[in-house]
């Protein structure tokens, strides 16, 4: 949450946007998170002072406070969303007194043609180490294919609520994405 909110998972606007700015200043290579990938195989063609930003969760002040910052300075960015929250607010274990409000499919869309990239956090936000296989399965696919259908594109990345995973849930995901 980029949002005076408090908490672990907010940081104020205002320190955001600096961090942007000394990027932007050490001419920082802000790269799209695909090329992470193709880095992994080929670690010689990461350019040097390359970072890459992600956001989980797809806090409603992303739109409003992280993306015009990350627009002026052009930098790419994957927002990790719970499908299945969105419209809502925060709902899951550790969120925030009050709850912060999540993007609404709208919105989503918006940045998406915007260029944002937008990935699978879960269906709404589970522990997926304490789900069955079937479950699991189902959150993995489900979450997918669903924002595939709301922005009419591909989905293929992935991060785990609370980042957290074990070997059979690490196994599962690379089923997938």
């Amino acid at each position: 949450s980029i949002s005076d909110a408090g908490g672990p998972t907010s940081i104020p606007a205002s320190i955001f946007e600096a961090q942007m700015a000394v990027l932007a200043e050490e001419g920082a290579h802000v790269a799209d998170l695909m090329d992470l990938l193709a880095w992994r195989d080929h670690p010689d063609q990461a350019p040097a002072n390359s970072f890459i930003i992600t956001f989980d969760d797809g806090f409603a002040d992303f739109h409003s406070n992280a993306w015009p910052v990350l627009n002026q300075y052009d930098f790419p960015s994957t927002v990790f969303i719970p499908p299945d929250c969105m419209g809502g607010q925060e709902n899951w274990i550790g969120a925030n007194e009050p709850p912060r409000p999540l993007m609404g499919w709208e919105d989503v869309r918006l940045l998406s043609d915007c260029g944002v990239q937008f990935g699978s956090h879960s269906s709404n936000h589970s522990n997926l180490t304490l789900l069955e296989e079937r479950s699991l399965t189902e959150h993995l696919c489900n979450s997918r294919e669903k924002i595939e259908r709301m922005l009419k594109g591909s989905v293929p990345s992935f991060a785990a609520p609370y980042g957290a995973v074990n070997d059979s849930v690490i196994a599962e995901i690379a089923k997938h994405y």
